[in-house]
């Protein structure tokens, strides 16, 4: 079924429901994405910057999947349109336990800003060199509760 706006690259054909979670080898997938790259790359470019087959769409499971099979385009996505794509789909479980304020679960908004900002003055690796003697007490309790 063709949904209305952008046209999706190329890819498989999938079935209803489980779309093409039954061609992907569940072991080494990356062959699997590596093949339909190839297989799919011989049709025209999607954008003038893609080169065919470097982008691959495919359903898993009813959600939409995109491939990429390019570095180039890996970081031009995840790099430079990072905004983009750091959103996540809230489930609506985690709105009914109460989590989405987890910094895991929490959507890409100032309240996550702050919460990364803090992780990373916390966690940056000219900090985490003081944590070694609270940490090498731990684990001498550790040991100590052991024996």
């Amino acid at each position: 079924r063709q949904k209305k706006g952008r046209p999706s690259p190329p890819g498989p054909r999938g079935l209803p429901f489980i779309g093409n979670t039954h061609q992907i080898d569940s072991s080494k997938p990356q062959k699997t994405f590596t093949k339909w790259k190839y297989q799919y790359g011989e049709f025209a470019p999607i954008r003038p910057y893609l080169a065919a087959g470097d982008l691959v769409y495919c359903r898993v499971l009813g959600i939409d999947t995109f491939v990429v099979n390019s570095e180039k385009i890996a970081r031009d996505l995840l790099e430079k349109r990072s905004h983009n794509y750091s959103d996540k789909t809230m489930a609506p479980q985690i709105e009914m336990l109460n989590l989405h304020h987890n910094t895991a679960w929490a959507s890409y908004s100032d309240t996550w800003r702050m919460h990364r900002r803090i992780y990373h003055q916390a966690l940056r690796a000219d900090v985490v060199v003081k944590y070694i003697p609270t940490q090498l007490r731990a684990a001498y309790k550790l040991l100590e509760n052991l024996l």
